[in-house]
């Protein structure tokens, strides 16, 4: 399972230092929900993409990015 984490703020809404879903590619502005799992982190939006990610796409894709 994962946690939550605060990416922190940024001062412009086009920085570079934007976060993606690594599943649905949603922006995380301030919190993500975040998991380690073969030692890679790997950041989502929220705990049901996660969920999604590994109950739908893993079982058909494997374990490449979407």
């Amino acid at each position: 399972m994962g946690e939550w984490q605060d990416r922190g703020k940024s001062s412009d809404y086009l920085s570079k230092l934007d976060v993606y879903c690594a599943f649905c590619g949603k922006s995380i502005p301030r919190r993500a929900w975040v998991t380690i799992q073969g030692g890679h982190e790997s950041i989502f939006c929220n705990p049901e993409c996660e969920r999604l990610h590994h109950e739908y796409w893993i079982p058909r894709y494997g374990s490449q990015k979407p």
